[in-house]
């Protein structure tokens, strides 16, 4: 079991915020964490690694105390026995894939590394360098790397955010099966509202003001839907004028659409603008949105 009871402040010096977290995790459970930029989703996977310490608070994994700063206690990131997923895969470019597992395992396996290699479907570029990877090759390598040394938790910050819609589907798939084979608890970071449904058992929403809100992803996701009326995030990519009204073309995740709008909507937008984009039925009203600083 994970337990995280701590606080943390975050964000620029003129700015701070107060990340606090009360949350206990069963074994083989699977947390999401989401939230606007700047909440600290990251933060959090960092804390529970040993990458950056609590202002207060303690962090346990089964009977064994992670993190105690009021005593002036943090367990090694090294023996913490966690496999961490970074964004940005934090592969090294200098090693081949067989060397990045190699690396990854807690012990010398050869098998170990034949299994993951095709469970991960790498055994053809086993020799390849990360430049010579694709984009889903380079996200399974990480995958492989990090379950290779037997974690007893993972942690995966936005995982399959850079990758299409086709790859993001077929990677959840091996995931959720690696979730029921190895029942590894897990904290995941992600934006993927489809993503926290098929893979999480539990979401914690972080937010800019206020605590944390704890809960299923139907509860937290669904509980407070209008009928016939959803509200999405988009970035404003081009504002096309004609002669009567305004196309908006839009960034919604890893999609684009576009939209009509009056030319007093598009007088309050601006290329590269966070907005909301209201759909009821066949239309659709964009707001400005603040971003998280």
């Amino acid at each position: 079991m994970l337990q995280i009871h701590i606080e943390k402040s975050i964000g620029p010096q003129h700015q701070r915020q107060q990340l606090a977290i009360d949350v206990e995790l069963a074994a083989g459970e699977v947390l999401a964490l989401s939230g606007p930029s700047g909440v600290g989703k990251t933060t959090l996977l960092r804390l529970i690694a040993g990458l950056e310490q609590p202002d207060a608070g303690t962090i346990h994994f089964a009977d064994t105390l992670w993190s105690d700063p009021a005593n002036h206690y943090c367990l090694p990131t090294a023996k913490r026995r966690i496999g961490f997923v970074f964004q940005d895969y934090a592969l090294f470019p200098h090693l081949t894939v067989t060397e990045q597992l190699r690396y990854g395992q807690r012990r010398t396996d050869p098998a170990g590394i034949t299994y993951w290699l095709d469970r991960l479907e790498l055994h053809a570029h086993r020799d390849h360098y990360p430049v010579q990877l694709s984009g889903g090759q380079r996200q399974r390598l990480a995958l492989a790397r990090a379950l290779i040394g037997e974690p007893q938790l993972l942690l995966l910050d936005e995982p399959l955010s850079a990758l299409d819609a086709g790859l993001r589907q077929d990677l959840q798939t091996l995931l959720t099966q690696i979730f029921l084979d190895r029942r590894i608890t897990t904290v995941l970071v992600s934006h993927d509202a489809g993503e926290i449904f098929r893979l999480a058992d539990r979401l914690l929403q972080l937010t800019e003001s206020g605590p944390a809100r704890l809960g299923t992803p139907t509860e937290l996701l669904l509980g407070s839907l209008t009928p016939g009326r959803c509200t999405l995030h988009a970035t404003v990519l081009a504002l096309q004028p004609s002669a009567v009204m305004v196309t908006a073309v839009l960034s919604i995740g890893h999609d684009r659409i576009t939209t009509l709008i009056s030319p007093g909507e598009a007088a309050s937008l601006h290329i590269g603008m966070s907005v909301l984009v209201e759909l009821n039925g066949t239309s659709a009203v964009l707001r400005p949105h603040k971003a998280a600083t």
